[in-house]
């Protein structure tokens, strides 16, 4: 690379750096979902004074460069012009020279207007349940095809949210950038602490499943209950854990009583990072046989990623970003979607194997050590500067 190449480059990099970037959003931590979860990763690529994060909060209020509005109106039609407003005040009190949603509807509609009369350009960040949602009518698909053929550019958080869009418009007519989510750095770091069963009276010799998700029908849990008939007959004293709390709690507590499992499962509603840490380290395989219900689809994927740094096997299935998340026969294994025979013989594949088992983990932590923030980083500024 020649000596001007390479000022160019650089140049370019600090110009970067110096973007007045509003990002805003539905959803933002403490709120624990996908989400909220990419977005705070998303944040913390950039120096607190580079990025402003507006999110809809009924409790109004500010914090560093966190600022809570309500963003939607009760009554009014369209809901999202509340959210215009905010924006607005912002685009002209701080003079932002970028704009950042994860929500092409509806607040992709406040930045293709904000771009129309500020002339502030926009990204949108894309998650495989929105854009496939975009598409159940005529009219939200026209709005979307708007706001993505006017954007900036586009982010996708795997291979197949950027198929679905790339069947909406054309990928050559927007740069399409797919942006893994990285994984919480919390979990980066973490050491697998020792007795750490005695702990939490966990008998040593146990297997243990684990599943850290809503409870949603889409994440396939009913099946593993299913497959956990047949699998407590060869293991007597295997344990599922089951972590999260969603509209399905009372049916899978139902199933799981009918199915004569209560000895078997353990229904832990919420846990901090540090506690998930530790049930991550009593198991032996993470497991979420996730399925598609019309435009309800697992984007991506991020617990498989989280579940992989504590060297654990993880079993999916083909469906969604997924088959980005694990490599087949080397990370964990991928299965057939609402098939319970199939969760079976996964999961009696992998602990009747330790030596394969414990190879497959730890090529797991390998594989999930190349999904980080920093590295998104990098990637994010090459991206960009070739937007220009």
């Amino acid at each position: 690379m020649s000596s001007q190449a390479r000022l160019r480059i650089l140049k370019e990099v600090y110009n970067m750096k110096k973007e007045n970037i509003l990002l805003i959003t539905l959803e933002y931590v403490p709120f624990k979902g996908g989400i909220a979860r990419y977005i705070e990763g998303f944040v913390s690529m950039f120096p607190e004074d580079q990025i402003t994060i507006l999110v809809h909060d009924e409790n109004e209020g500010r914090n560093g460069n966190v600022i809570r509005k309500n963003l939607l109106y009760k009554y009014k039609y369209p809901r999202w012009a509340k959210a215009l407003l905010v924006a607005r005040q912002l685009i002209k009190e701080e003079k932002y020279t970028l704009i950042v949603t994860p929500h092409i509807l509806p607040l992709g509609m406040v930045c293709k207007l904000i771009k129309k009369y500020y002339d502030v350009p926009y990204i949108i960040s894309l998650h495989g349940k929105d854009i496939l949602l975009a598409e159940k009518s005529n009219r939200k698909r026209k709005h979307a095809i708007e706001i993505l053929l006017n954007a900036k550019g586009i982010i996708a958080n795997s291979n197949f949210t950027r198929g679905e869009v790339s069947r909406i418009i054309s990928p050559e007519k927007r740069n399409i950038n797919v942006l893994h989510p990285g994984s919480p750095q919390i979990f980066r770091t973490k050491e697998k602490p020792k007795n750490i069963r005695k702990k939490y009276n966990i008998h040593e010799d146990a297997p243990v499943l684990i599943t850290v998700s809503r409870l949603d029908k889409r994440k396939g849990i009913d099946l593993v209950l299913e497959a956990m008939v047949k699998l407590v007959k060869v293991y007597p004293d295997l344990l599922y854990i089951v972590i999260g709390s969603g509209k399905e709690r009372s049916n899978l507590h139902h199933q799981a009583t009918k199915l004569s499992l209560r000895n078997n499962i353990k229904f832990i509603d919420k846990v901090d990072d540090d506690t998930l840490a530790d049930y991550y380290s009593i198991s032996d395989i993470f497991v979420m046989p996730a399925r598609r219900i019309g435009a309800d689809v697992e984007g991506f994927g991020i617990v498989y990623l989280e579940a992989g740094f504590f060297s654990l096997p993880v079993i999916g299935t083909k469906t969604g970003g997924i088959n980005d998340a694990i490599v087949h026969e080397k990370t964990g294994l991928l299965i057939r979607e609402n098939d319970s025979k199939a969760v079976f013989a996964s999961i009696d594949r992998l602990l009747s194997d330790k030596n394969w088992r414990v190879r497959m983990g730890e090529a797991g932590k390998k594989h999930s050590g190349q999904f980080t923030w920093e590295h998104n980083r990098n990637y994010f500024d090459v991206w960009y500067r070739g937007l220009r």
